[in-house]
């Protein structure tokens, strides 16, 4: 719900406490709350003192407000209750962002931060949640890390943000992944990383940190066009290797 009254905050259609909890009401979990009040640990003496759940959404709106100001994507005025929302809160409806990852990138978010920063921020992105280690993955993690990550990964190899950072560099590395679960795992985070970034870079413009925006920037090419800054641009186009390099790989 945090997202949700974000985007609306976003867009304008809700300015103050009163709206929002009118706009509450309108959704499927208001519907939810009325028709099944104790599975959300609302009793019968509420339900009899206020049949429509006004304090309660008023409640769930003030509390999701307050963590999107302490966010910074919104500021939130509890004295006239009005809700207004900053640069940070409409990038981050615009590309989709989870509340829990801008806290991360409050937090991890530096003018002079290195690719292996910026990499280990958005591996950290809650948008990543569901990605889980697997032991059976753990020999070709290691493999892929010593092979295809050029920037410092750190952290153990069955942490989630470990695994989600490997992957996110052997799909710009243009890995061989063998195992079919860690493949599907690949395409979904080079999916979502590439959202990110460009929210990223938007957060980055935002708060002129020129440096920062050059660093993201060029990650978020790297991302789309599976190569890296280092390498020389014909490598994207997987060309066939000379005669001589074929027989001394063989050798």
């Amino acid at each position: 719900m945090v997202d949700n009254l974000n985007a609306e905050i976003a867009l304008g259609t809700v300015t103050s406490v009163p709206e929002a909890v009118q706009w509450l009401g309108y959704s499927y979990l208001f519907q939810r709350m009325k028709v099944s009040p104790m599975t959300y640990g609302i009793d019968w003496a509420e339900i009899r003192d206020d049949p429509t759940l006004v304090q309660r959404r008023r409640q769930l709106i003030i509390n999701a407000a307050r963590t999107l100001h302490t966010s910074q994507m919104i500021i939130f005025n509890e004295v006239t209750e009005e809700l207004k929302s900053k640069d940070v809160g409409r990038i981050a409806s615009e590309f989709y962002l989870l509340h829990t990852s801008v806290q991360i990138f409050n937090t991890m978010m530096a003018p002079l931060a290195s690719e292996a920063d910026v990499l280990k921020m958005i591996s950290m992105c809650g948008e990543f949640d569901n990605i889980q280690s697997r032991d059976s993955e753990s020999d070709e993690l290691v493999r892929l890390r010593d092979e295809f990550a050029p920037c410092d990964v750190g952290g153990g190899i069955d942490l989630p943000q470990t695994k989600t950072n490997i992957l996110l560099q052997s799909h710009v590395s243009r890995a061989r992944i063998e195992d079919f679960a860690l493949s599907s795992d690949t395409f979904y985070i080079a999916q979502q990383a590439a959202r990110v970034c460009k929210a990223l870079f938007k957060i980055a413009l935002n708060r002129k940190w020129g440096y920062q925006c050059l660093v993201i920037l060029s990650l978020c090419k790297s991302i789309d066009k599976r190569i890296w800054p280092f390498q020389h641009p014909l490598h994207q186009f997987e060309l066939p290797l000379r005669s001589e390099e074929r027989r001394v790989g063989k050798e």
